[in-house]
This record gives C-alpha cells, structure tokens and sequence, in this order.
C-alpha cells in the first residue's frame, strides 16, 4: 500500500505461513533465519530490496528493520530469540533446550505493518505504538546487515534516522 509521501514503488513485501512441517527438533526458528541471512547476502543489494515480514503463525514472525546513521543504513530482520542463540551457542547447548516460539507472531506481523503504513492523520501508527505498549510484540534480536555509500534515493522512506533523533535531542546552551 502506498502511503502519502513515499516515493513511488515502496511497498510492503511479505509472506504469511498459517504453520510449518519442520519437525522441532530440527530448531525451524534457526532455520527460517538462516533462509532469511542466505537470501538477503545474495539478493539484496540495496536495503529496498529485502523482504519486510515473514510470519510463521505458530513458529515466529521475521520483521525488516531499518535504521540511517549519517546515510549507511542497518538492515536486520528481527525475530525470536531461539533464531539467533543457536548460530552464538555451542551444538550441545540448544540440540536439547525446549524454547518456546516467539509470543503473538501475527500480532508483532500487523503491529509491524500499521507502523509502516501508519502515521500521524490516519492514526495506524498509534494502533502500533499501543501493541507495542501493552507487551505483545515480545522480545527478538537480529543480525545486521550494513549497506554504505548509499545516496538518498536509495535509502527507504520507512527507515528510523537515529541520525535525526539524535539530533533532535540535544539541548542548546
């Protein structure tokens, strides 16, 4: 859905799963993870290019996240802890832990794609700031990737400026 004020031909890329075949034991948060890494190392080039949600309704959602620090942007998809432990921990250490999958997928999936289509005169953004307030988008981590050298056009509208943000909370003396 475009959006008032976004360049033409942003738009929201996902894909939604009702559930999954993997057998447990086989750790399909890592495995979705992993997919996710793979493809964005050989496919996206530019930070535009990768997919912005994968929700696996019984097993984890996978959110693109964006942040511009003085024009190189990270990229990370985060998602449920279980995801990441396992490619950070010895093999022995998770073959046998039982990690629960990641709270409310497909709440943290809409809350994901309000604040993206949301602002401040439709209201969507609230929606999502009151998700997020209320605990049920959970906690999740992700791995970065960085892009560098890229000029404005190339950096999404959607993307979090810390740049901006830090700047706006500095005080004058």
């Amino acid at each position: 859905m475009l959006r008032e004020g976004r360049p033409p031909g942003e738009f929201f890329y996902g894909v939604l799963a009702h559930s999954h075949s993997w057998n447990q034991r086989s750790n399909p948060a890592y495995r979705v993870y992993q997919a996710l890494w793979d493809y964005g190392e050989e496919f996206t080039k530019r930070p535009g290019q990768c997919i912005d949600a994968l929700c696996i309704a019984d097993l984890g959602a996978w959110l693109a996240n964006m942040t511009v620090m003085q024009g190189e942007v990270e990229l990370c998809h985060m998602g449920p802890l279980e995801s990441l432990v396992k490619s950070f921990t010895p093999k022995e250490a998770h073959e046998s832990s039982n990690t629960s999958p990641a709270p409310e997928p497909i709440t943290r999936t809409i809350a994901h794609l309000l604040e993206r289509m949301g602002d401040n005169q439709n209201g969507m953004d609230r929606v999502a700031g009151y998700l997020r307030k209320i605990g049920s988008i959970g906690t999740h981590v992700g791995a970065a990737k960085v892009f560098e050298g890229l000029s404005t056009k190339e950096i999404p509208s959607y993307a979090i400026d810390i740049t901006d943000l830090m700047d706006s909370t500095e005080t004058v003396d």
